[in-house]
């Protein structure tokens, strides 16, 4: 019996040990980089403009679109991954926003690529559900006639495991997503932005540039078209003011730890909230 324990022990240590080598493996061969970062997300916080203010630095190339390698495409192995590294650039990344809300992604993750650098952006959690949904109306994969029956039927959902692209009400529990990141990646190696400060001025994109560790650059003028194309024109109308008060009361306990957690609280989240409030 004791043998067998040993045994089990010696072969989760030389897994352990052998780990960078196994990450290493993939970019010897061929050539092909390791990321320096990950843009975690979340869903509609802007993180499509992020492509566009990152490749714009001659230290940074950015992956366009979304790689989804650590959740949908990890089969395909890391070869595969980090060919798409293909740069001269100094620095190499990519963003796929549905990892942040897996954590069998960011176990991937940190298991590849302990040391690296991830970036997030957070968008004030009532505001990104009623834009999910809008883009799950768009893009006609409805299940659910109202936005409030999302809501209603995520909230009665246990299983989080299983996570999908139609996942609404919790992919706004910012505590426990980054309380999750911080179980293990060390806090220096974390950026958290906030949409609304980005879209306001674009110069808060050298915060990233310092980041990465790359040269920071006057952004005042540079606009780029798609740091405009998901401000989306609500096809059911604006969110009514029933629905934001049932979305208050579900998020106010996560929003109050999640500010515990980054150590601040967001004046223009604290407004919006203080409007709903009085609604009632």
């Amino acid at each position: 019996m004791y043998s067998i324990i040993i045994c089990i022990i010696l072969i989760l240590f030389l897994c352990y040990v052998n780990r960078e080598k196994f990450t290493n493996n993939a970019s010897k061969k061929n050539n092909f980089r390791k990321p320096n970062f990950i843009c975690l997300g979340v869903q509609k916080g802007g993180t499509r403009a992020l492509i566009s203010y990152l490749n714009y630095n001659k230290d940074i190339y950015m992956v366009g679109g979304e790689l989804h390698f650590f959740d949908r495409n990890y089969h395909k192995g890391l070869e595969w991954y980090e060919s798409k590294f293909k740069s001269n650039k100094k620095i190499v990344g990519e963003k796929t926003p549905f990892y942040i809300y897996d954590k069998k992604s960011i176990d991937r993750i940190y298991y590849h690529y302990p040391d690296i650098k991830l970036i997030i952006f957070f968008r004030e959690p009532i505001s990104r559900a009623y834009s999910q949904y809008t883009m799950i109306t768009d893009k006609g994969r409805s299940k659910f006639n109202t936005f409030k029956e999302y809501i209603l039927n995520d909230l009665v959902k246990k299983d989080t495991a299983n996570v999908e692209f139609t996942d609404i009400l919790q992919r706004g529990y910012y505590d426990l997503q980054l309380s999750h990141i911080y179980s293990k990646f060390p806090k220096k190696n974390v950026f958290i932005g906030f949409s609304h400060d980005f879209k306001n001025d674009p110069n808060n994109y050298n915060k990233i540039y310092k980041f990465l560790g790359a040269e920071e650059k006057d952004l005042s003028d540079v606009q780029f078209s798609d740091s405009k194309m998901h401000i989306r024109k609500y096809v059911n109308g604006e969110i009514s003011r029933e629905d934001e008060i049932l979305l208050y009361d579900l998020y106010k306990d996560h929003i109050e730890n999640f500010y515990k957690i980054i150590g601040k609280r967001i004046d223009s989240w604290d407004e919006y909230h203080n409007k709903i409030k009085n609604y009632k």
